[in-house]
């Protein structure tokens, strides 16, 4: 089912699923990127992590995978730049209890052309483009607790 190295079968697939809350298999993108998580650490090591460590890695890897892939694609920002940003806006927001909208102002021009129009999978375009937000509520919530 998961092709890798190796193809892992659809019963294990089922194991690994178990351990984790739908919202990391329920959008074609999580359940690709749980299924690379998957294929890196293999089925026996991710059966045997409690869920809460099995949930902390996975978004650990699902988060830093997207936003490599998004400072891949924009020439001015690197990792550490856009992931602590990231952090300290979730942060911010998660505390003052705002809207997780996120306009050109707080993350810079060059990362938001990009997500308004669609182009970074860590974002999805709002409200017409005028604003984006993370790809997924909880990678929000992941970046404001590693704070």
């Amino acid at each position: 089912v998961l092709q890798g190295d190796s193809a892992v079968s659809a019963a294990d697939v089922d194991r690994v699923i178990e351990l984790f809350d739908s919202t990391l298999w329920d959008r074609p993108l999580m359940a690709s990127l749980l299924g690379q998580y998957v294929r890196g650490k293999g089925v026996e090591y991710t059966r045997r992590l409690k869920p809460a460590v099995a949930e902390l890695e996975v978004y650990t890897f699902i988060t830093e995978d997207l936003i490599k892939k998004a400072t891949d694609a924009i020439a001015d920002v690197d990792f550490p730049m856009l992931y602590n940003d990231l952090r300290e806006l979730s942060y911010k927001k998660h505390e003052g209890g705002e809207a997780r909208i996120i306009s050109r102002d707080e993350i810079g021009e060059s990362v938001f052309s990009k997500a308004s129009r669609g182009r970074l999978k860590l974002f999805e375009p709002v409200q017409g483009g005028e604003f984006v937000q993370l790809y997924h509520l909880r990678i929000s919530e992941f970046l404001a607790a590693v704070h």
